[in-house]
């Protein structure tokens, strides 16, 4: 159980798909946020539309082939979630971080934050050490 993230752009993208999948279901609107919103944000200069869209999918399959989830809800498990923080702290700075988190919180409320999306984004703000 290891994971690794090679740049911002891999922290941001794994950040985004741990969020959309919280719920149990992408939707529209969240899409509509990832490719109108996040994909203009500085770590993903020089991505056009397809390489941020591969770049999603790819690190979505990294992360949920790789760490381990709960049968029941699909999440990352306790120390999966921790394996994860710590390979996204990795790649971003401060500032990054806390754009990171306010960029999770803007996409969960893209289609009304669920109770599982809203427990996540204050796990991520904790574990990312922003308020």
């Amino acid at each position: 159980m290891s994971i690794q993230f090679t740049n911002a752009a891999e922290a941001f993208a794994g950040v985004a798909a741990v969020i959309v999948s919280a719920d149990g279901q992408g939707s529209f609107k969240e899409r509509q946020f990832l490719f109108d919103k996040m994909a203009r944000l500085e770590p993903f200069a020089g991505y056009d539309q397809a390489a941020f869209n591969k770049l999603l999918g790819t690190i979505s399959t990294r992360i949920y082939d790789t760490l381990p989830t709960d049968p029941n809800t699909l999440q990352l498990t306790p120390p999966a979630w921790t394996e994860f923080l710590s390979a996204v702290k990795q790649q971003l700075s401060s500032a990054q971080c806390a754009e990171v988190a306010q960029v999770a919180e803007q996409l969960a409320h893209s289609d009304q934050a669920t109770a599982s999306e809203n427990v996540l984004l204050a796990q991520l703000k904790e574990g990312l050490g922003v308020g």
